[in-house]
């Protein structure tokens, strides 16, 4: 028996696009995976949304972020290099600056 101060109504049951749908699942298996240290398999959920939403800013910034994590440090210096391309001058960048040096720093000091 439920008890609740809203009545339900058949406009709470919208129909919600198969793409969003997948991206929400994706999205759920990514905070998943970081709560559980598994960068690998958030990176893979990184991925297959970006298939869904290509060249979306912060899901390229989560790659290149979970590339470097798993220590694939030239492709995540790539990725990086295409977000700072695209992106204009701001916050965004400045970060994304910050976070490409990082990546070439680390991958300095693995070779």
């Amino acid at each position: 028996e439920a008890t609740a101060s809203v009545p339900f109504r058949d406009g709470h049951l919208a129909p919600t696009a198969p793409r969003a749908i997948v991206l929400r699942m994706l999205a759920n298996l990514e905070g998943a995976y970081a709560r559980r240290r598994r960068p690998a398999d958030a990176l893979w959920t990184v991925q297959l949304a970006q298939l869904a939403r290509p060249g979306e800013v912060g899901l390229r910034a989560r790659e290149a972020a979970l590339l470097e994590a798993v220590g694939r440090y030239d492709e995540a210096e790539a990725v990086a290099d295409g977000l700072l391309a695209e992106l204009p001058q701001g916050p965004d960048r400045e970060a994304a600056l910050r976070r490409r040096d990082a990546i070439r720093e680390l991958r300095w000091r693995m070779n």
